[in-house]
């Protein structure tokens, strides 16, 4: 508001403009809030119903912020809003006639409306009619949902044989009055948990021996088998990958590589042995901080290590230090804890209950790396590990004991020429030392500084304007950290155990929502990287408390956790919704079906590859340089970048996964790009499905698939048949495991003709097709048999099914 309840009350003109507004001048206006009000019988709930009201409409000036707040009014605490100032309240439980604020909300003067109309954040009706019933009802306040530890609730129903995850979901849905789908058949089944699992899709082998095994035990230990697999782990890895903001240069000015692969396959070897997530949490926040760490541990810390940097020319070392803590502290607040803590950066958060003293309270665990705070623009920008194998060890041993001799004997000899000698075989040496470093591959990993840095509060997020001495310690709104240690401070260690004790409200919720996400293509909670009072509600709040605290049960298996999921029915429904469904629940957040979305970025092009073929296997390793258009790295590069020039890998290279493609920050790859795939500069949590004709041109024209369409197609003539309809039941076969329908391959058949006709037109035209890509053609083919089979494999691989996880 304007100004404070006193003031009002001190200007009698004002009141009685209010008064009369309420009285006489809104009567038709309440008649129609009224009017809108649907089941004025229910009791409302604070968090589900009125928090989102006032956190759109009246937080910003009227929350936690003390220096942005107006008339000293808080409405997101009881204290603020039930306030008495002369005998007047903001609001007054029971008595919305009463209450000040509501006869600011519904006064038609536009001096005293609230909120204010120049601000276009006017209540709806429904709001208004909402808002007046909670103050009808008492006006009972909650805390918000996800600051409250969860507690595991009562499993709904009493059959022991019904899924636990379906106990919860179907209460919902008969709550809404809603029939859930029957179960998908076997060949979707298959195809979506083996996309959903590994990235990639099932071969045709792999779907008939499933549609063969008739045993009850089928599908789970399809799940089992899937999960062994390393490309589980490559797939799970990609979506951390994302959380990490992981990429292959440093991100500002040159843009320069950065040697950070070791750490992106550690993360794979990781998910692939099932580490459980409280010490997956504790290595990457703090694995150098472990009594006498190991390579794994220390790989791991790399984590803090993958926020963008800078070695421009006239950076402010002072400046970088600050942002550098600030990029590792927003980071692991959303990773962890799925809050904005960035908007504290500057002041108070306006909506969670996070001081912007308790911000750099955080900050302070991330403001002592010891990294520097210009990245010099190097390959090992240290702190950095060199990841050795034993017999390079001994021969760095064995030329360093050569050296420390040689130099000991120039240091003794005083003859010149015998001086000179002794130092030509001293550089002969160090020159094999630094041939023998180059070979050996290194990753950058996190280290503090001997001594700490003293941390502030930097006034509006200024790093020049210190204020208050802040020491490291956690919001006053979650659980406290343990009592400090008696010998030094509390670390970063401290903090990534205070995360996973199994007592923080958040990080258990946070983590089992994002595999719900994964699987599901939107969260329970859908703002995945929000669980703060701007976020969205959860769609079901006793599944993801009980998933919750299961997990933690369950000593953080995430395997276990996905298989919960998978194993649901509600992740194995058919996803055709009935017209009442597309009504009722267009998101599917009732999960009344089952989950259809398009493939991401990096499936959509390794399924491409794996069905021709072309995949490589080869796990690990240095980032490739697969296909990309030209003039993409070059418009966006310094003279002086080793990333100046794309330079296109060759062989095998060109065909690996798609999570080993080099990534570079001012210029992600044009393939993930195009199908949203975030460009790493901060963490994400969520990626957007976007549906726009460039993808679809991609599809069609881009080199690599159109490469592997015709290795399809070369596929079809050596495995599909000797017919036309033979061959082409194979290719819609591989592509979306299911034969295609009558109708269907008439319809492909016809465009087989009309492809094979037009070619015969024009033979340079199918030679040309043919030999698009690296990979020769296929010699003893028919180039216009082999160029009209491409195209039906070309069209194949952009079926809505075959982009789309059904």
């Amino acid at each position: 508001m304007a100004m404070n309840v006193s003031s009002i009350l001190n200007t009698g003109r004002m009141m009685a403009t209010v008064l009369l507004g309420s009285m006489i001048l809104l009567v038709p206006c309440e008649k129609g809030i009224a009017e809108t009000s649907s089941k004025p019988q229910e009791t409302l709930r604070f968090n589900r119903d009125i928090r989102p009201i006032l956190s759109r409409h009246c937080f910003n000036c009227h929350g936690l912020d003390v220096k942005k707040r107006k008339a000293d009014l808080r409405l997101d605490i009881p204290d603020g809003a039930f306030a008495s100032s002369e005998g007047q309240q903001a609001i007054l439980p029971g008595k919305p006639a009463e209450s000040l604020a509501w006869l600011r909300i519904i006064s038609t003067d536009d001096e005293e409306r609230m909120p204010p109309p120049e601000s276009h954040q006017g209540m709806s009706p429904d709001e208004k009619a909402i808002f007046k019933r909670w103050i009808q009802q008492g006006a009972p306040y909650e805390s918000h949902w996800s600051f409250i530890a969860p507690v595991k609730p009562s499993v709904p129903g009493v059959d022991p044989m019904n899924h636990p995850v379906d106990a919860f979901i179907n209460a919902r849905l008969k709550e809404a009055g809603l029939l859930p789908t029957g179960p998908a058949d076997k060949e979707t089944l298959i195809r979506r948990v083996t996309l959903d699992l590994t990235g990639l899709p099932p071969t045709p082998e792999e779907v008939d021996a499933f549609l063969d095994d008739t045993s009850p035990t089928a599908y789970d230990s399809l799940v089992d088998e899937l999960m062994h697999r390393a490309t589980y782990g490559e797939h799970m890895a990609r979506q951390w990958l994302d959380l990490a903001r992981y990429a292959d240069t440093h991100g500002l000015h040159l843009d320069n590589e950065r040697s950070m692969w070791p750490y992106r396959d550690w993360v794979v070897r990781a998910f692939n042995a099932n580490l459980p997530f409280d010490t997956f949490t504790l290595w990457q926040l703090a694995g150098d901080l472990l009594p006498q760490p190991n390579r794994e541990q220390r790989i791991a810390s790399g984590f803090n290590r993958c926020n963008v940097s800078t070695g421009e020319g006239g950076s402010i070392t002072e400046e970088w230090v600050f942002r550098n803590a600030v990029d590792r502290t927003n980071t692991s607040v959303e990773v962890w804890m799925g809050l904005t803590a960035g908007c504290a950066t500057c002041h108070d958060h306006k909506f969670d209950p996070l001081t912007i003293k308790e911000y750099y309270s955080l900050y302070a665990f991330f403001h002592s790396a010891a990294d520097p705070a210009l990245d010099g623009n190097k390959m090992d920008t240290p702190p950095i590990l060199r990841l050795s194998t034993p017999e390079q060890e001994r021969q760095l041993d064995e030329i360093e004991a050569k050296i420390k001799v040689v130099q000991s004997r120039i240091t003794d000899i005083t003859a010149e020429e015998e001086k000179k000698k002794l130092e030509a075989q001293k550089k002969t040496l160090q020159d094999k030392k630094k041939s023998l470093l180059s070979q050996i591959p290194l990753t950058f990993v996190m280290a503090d500084l001997p001594k700490p840095r003293e941390s502030f509060v930097m006034e509006r997020g200024a790093y020049d304007r210190p204020g208050a001495r802040v020491t490291r310690n956690v919001p006053a709104f979650l659980p406290p950290l343990p009592e400090k240690p008696s010998e030094r401070d509390y670390n970063r260690l401290d903090l990534a155990h205070w995360l996973v004790s199994g007592e923080h409200p958040l990080t258990g919720r946070v983590v089992v929502n994002r595999i719900w996400q994964q699987f599901f293509g939107t969260g329970l909670v859908a703002s995945s990287g929000d669980f703060g009072t701007q976020g969205s509600l959860p769609s079901h709040p006793e599944l993801l408390d009980w998933l919750s605290v299961q997990l933690v049960e369950d000593g953080w298996n995430i395997q276990r956790m996905i298989k919960r999921v998978v194993r649901s029915d509600a992740y194995r429904r058919h996803s055709r919704g009935t017209p009442e469904m597309l009504r009722e629940d267009p998101d599917n957040r009732l999960m009344a079906r089952g989950p259809r979305l398009r493939l991401d970025a990096e499936v959509v092009r390794d399924q491409a590859l794996f069905v021709s073929g072309l995949l490589t296997s080869k796990l690990g390793g240095k980032g490739v340089f697969p296909y990309q258009p030209p003039n993409i790295w070059e418009p966006v590069a310094f003279g002086g970048s080793n990333t100046r020039h794309y330079k296109q890998g060759t062989g095998r290279d060109l065909y690996r996964r798609s999570l080993y493609t080099f990534f570079k920050r001012t210029a992600p790859p044009p393939f993930m790009a195009t199908f949203d795939a975030p460009n790493r500069e901060q963490s994400c949590s969520l990626r957007g499905r976007s549906n726009t004709p460039l993808q679809a041109l991609q599809l069609m024209n881009d080199i690599q698939h159109v490469e592997a369409a015709r290795h399809l197609a070369a596929r079809a003539f050596l495995e599909g048949g000797d017919s036309d309809e033979a061959r082409l039941s194979w290719m819609w076969r591989v592509m979306t495991a299911r034969h295609p329908d009558s109708e269907e391959l008439q319809t492909i058949l016809g465009t087989l003709q009309q492809h094979r006709h037009r070619y015969l037109g024009n033979p340079e035209a199918a030679k040309a097709l043919v030999s698009y890509g690296e990979t020769p053609s296929v010699r003893d083919k028919d180039a216009v048999e082999m160029a009209a089979h491409t195209l039906i494999a070309n069209l194949l691989l952009n079926l809505d099914e075959s982009v789309n996880k059904n």
